[in-house]
């Protein structure tokens, strides 16, 4: 006996992601229906779409057979973390290809840039692994110079009711232009409404000194925000006809210049841009936490909370790494001495620790910061 439509829907929807993935390969309707606006509002009303979120290591990864696998956390669900098991692999069939990197990853899209030496070519790939779906890019246009004047930024996404994908950008950076004494930045950007790459221009107020990483600034509401590290935040819209990059101040307690005993994560969660500062007291041999959050309204910050980690039995051993995408409250943390992954809720002081990692890293500070990726059902604009 056939089910109505709506009953179907109701239920796939409740379904894990493993398995919607796998239904959307039964018939061309199931297809249809989970890849409606429909499916995705009712999926994303439910309790699944809260708790399906990993965590990927931005890096290089040379060998013969290149490829990408995800960093699992490997944490109990009740924080927020089911670890869908997903493999996060992509390959190339070009063995010449010596270099790859994940430049980017928001929304549910991951970027990827492959690089062949012996060509200097540089080409990208865009998709979702999820589903799985993988895009190549035009080549960008090549460079008038020997050297590449343009460098990787970030990816930027336009949604509609942050449900359905409606287009993305993947941005490159003028290099020079943050080496001197310059005003203006100039980008390289891909339009997936256009389908090529165009150069513009933006002012940039304020003294032009500064330490940005360009290389990995954080992306909301198709907005790339640089952290610079001699006191501000740099905004730029790529949707909106703004010719502006605006400045956002830091908040007063970190205007200090950089420091050895500090370390400052900027990632998002529960759709703000978020601060989290960790500086190490050798009084304690702990870190004290602070975490701020930037209202997008008024371009302000507000402080969420700040826990001493020495209260709750956490010492200079345990880094902090990150915030939970859909949780502000929970934040990750790296140990160093157990080797692994452990999650601290804030509100409940509940801790979980995941499986060790020592044959995965050697190192005790594996990586500065994890980005997390948000599994999703979005196909990939073409």
């Amino acid at each position: 006996m056939d089910l109505p439509e709506e009953v179907v829907v109701n239920i796939i929807a409740r379904l894990p992601m493993q398995s919607i993935v796998r239904f959307r390969l039964v018939c061309r309707e199931w297809k249809s229906l989970t890849e409606s606006a429909f499916f995705r509002d009712l999926y994303h009303s439910t309790s699944n779409s809260t708790s399906c979120n990993w965590s990927i290591l931005y890096g290089d990864y040379r060998s013969l057979r290149p490829s990408l696998k995800q960093v699992k956390l490997d944490l109990p669900s009740s924080h927020g973390n089911n670890n869908p098991s997903f493999p996060f692999c992509f390959t190339p069939t070009n063995n010449e290809i010596k270099k790859i990197t994940v430049v980017a990853s928001t929304d549910g899209l991951v970027l990827l840039r492959l690089y062949e030496e012996d060509k200097k070519m540089i080409r990208y790939y865009i998709g979702n692994p999820v589903l799985p779906q993988w895009i190549q890019l035009p080549p960008p246009p090549p460079p008038k110079v020997d050297y590449m004047p343009f460098t990787d930024s970030g990816l930027v996404t336009r949604m509609h009711n942050n449900v359905a994908l409606l287009g993305y950008k993947v941005v490159r950076i003028f290099s020079q232009a943050l080496l001197f004494t310059s005003r203006t930045w100039r980008f390289e950007t891909y339009s997936s409404d256009t389908g090529q790459w165009s150069i513009t221009q933006v002012c940039r107020p304020g003294a032009a000194l500064s330490r940005i990483d360009t290389s990995n600034p954080v992306t909301l509401n198709g907005k790339l925000h640089w952290l610079d590290h001699l006191g501000c935040i740099f905004v730029h819209d790529f949707f909106s006809h703004d010719d502006q990059v605006r400045a956002i101040s830091l908040p007063e307690k970190l205007q200090c210049g950089p420091d050895t005993c500090r370390k400052i994560i900027f990632t998002t969660s529960q759709g703000y841009c978020v601060l989290v500062d960790a500086q190490l007291i050798e009084e304690v041999n702990s870190y004290n936490v602070r975490i701020w959050r930037l209202n997008s309204d008024c371009w302000s910050w507000g402080k969420a909370w700040e826990i001493n980690m020495a209260s709750v039995g956490l010492g200079s051993s345990c880094v902090p790494m990150a915030i939970n995408y859909f949780d502000i409250d929970v934040i990750y943390l790296w140990d160093s001495e157990e080797k692994c992954f452990l999650a601290f809720n804030r509100r409940t002081l509940a801790k979980s620790y995941g499986a060790r990692k020592a044959d995965t890293f050697s190192s005790s500070k594996p990586f500065s910061c994890l980005s997390q990726f948000v599994p999703s059902l979005h196909v990939v604009p073409t």
